[in-house]
């Protein structure tokens, strides 16, 4: 197509883009982009396509200072509830045994990276690193996520990849809106530090992330095994239950054995519910279903006041609304399955796995400021 005319903003159209989601990066209209794009199908896009977007804040990007460089950080070992240092054979025991307990897949060291910013000013410039997601990287820089993409015109947020230059706003405001005052006043300004990542940090969030994903997707294999009365069913559940008792160890160096198992309980109590539920289901069963998802829901609230008791950082409200959602879409796909709506379980499931990975972040992040002294905050 021919070069977009003065005001408007060229785009590549990435994999995955649709119209709304464009309009929302740039925060403007469909209707708008499509004013602006004559004779193309906008239903119909491609990647690499390249389409105009009408740019109406019409902020220009400008260099800014360069971002100092990574600190180097230690690697974390014996949590405790306390911040008083420990003795260095403590720690060296216990950083062994995370290592032990944690995948060699995931363990990875990241390199310190001194880079220009070129973002706009009221922006930091920061380098995608294995593992990040903006909701992660929201959360670390106290903005949002909608933020973040308003200041990243054409960012695909489901294909980050690592080595990939972003820029985070500061505070979750951006742009910065003009506030004139009759009487200007100068006042002193303090600059939020962005914070690294340690290495050890990333490697517990990866883990954390492999237990809930493999959870969910043992999940649906049980799911089909009910559905399709399949003699795995009995190896699925055995699976399953591998996976509760890894969440035990991957919280054990942190809390204890006695609350990896009163964690490990609550989950299996969750999964033997679920499956009586999906049993009941398939039976038609309604009386018997409408009881097990009675006792589901009480089930979701004793493990969030478990998690919320433990964990400072964890909002007991947080933690319901997450296993709400996730029993609820649970309760479809397994419908879905057993009636034979497969598109529409596989569509559900898209959504179960999000609601995984936003469990497995909040976990990570609680566990990281609970223990901050040993993941080099």
């Amino acid at each position: 197509m021919t070069p977009c005319s003065e005001g408007l903003y060229s785009y590549t159209v990435q994999s995955g883009d649709t119209l709304w989601f464009i309009s929302r990066r740039f925060n403007v209209s469909p209707e708008s982009i499509v004013a602006v794009n004559p004779g193309v199908n906008l239903n119909s896009m491609y990647s690499g396509q390249m389409i105009c977007v009408p740019r109406e804040d019409g902020i220009q990007p400008s260099p800014s200072q360069e971002m100092p460089a990574r600190p180097s950080t230690q690697v974390p070992t014996q949590p405790q509830l306390r911040t008083s240092p420990q003795p260095q054979s403590q720690r060296s025991q216990i950083q062994s045994q995370i290592q032990q307990q944690t995948p060699s897949m995931v363990r990875t060291e990241s390199n310190s990276t001194d880079m220009v910013n070129t973002c706009p000013a009221g922006t930091y410039s920061y380098v995608i690193q294995s593992g990040d997601t903006l909701w992660l990287l929201s959360q670390r820089f106290g903005t949002t996520v909608d933020a973040i993409m308003s200041a990243n015109p054409g960012i695909n947020p489901m294909n980050l990849f690592i080595g990939q230059v972003i820029c985070i706003p500061y505070g979750g405001i951006y742009p910065l809106p003009p506030q004139p005052q009759p009487q200007p006043q100068p006042q002193p300004r303090l600059e939020p530090v962005p914070r690294w990542v340690s290495s050890a940090e990333q490697t517990l969030n990866h883990y954390l992330r492999i237990l809930w994903m493999q959870h969910i997707y043992w999940r649906r294999m049980l799911i089909q095994s009910i559905a399709f009365s399949s003699p795995n069913e009995d190896a699925v559940t055995n699976r399953l239950l591998q996976n509760l008792r890894d969440f035990k160890t991957a919280l054990r160096p942190f809390y204890g054995e006695e609350s990896g198992e009163q964690f490990e309980d609550l989950m299996t109590d969750r999964f033997t519910i679920g499956r009586e539920l999906f049993r009941d289901i398939k039976a038609g069963n309604t009386s018997a279903a409408d009881d097990a998802e009675r006792r589901w829901y009480q089930n979701a609230d004793r493990i969030a006041e478990f998690l919320g008791n433990l964990n400072p950082n964890w909002s007991v409200q947080d933690w319901k609304q997450m296993l709400y959602d996730d029993l609820a879409m649970l309760k479809v796909e397994a419908s879905d399955m057993i009636y034979g709506d497969y598109n529409d379980s596989i569509y559900v499931f898209e959504n179960i796995e999000q609601e995984a990975m936003k469990m497995a972040d909040l976990m990570s992040w609680g566990i990281v400021r609970q223990f901050h002294q040993y993941f080099g905050l």
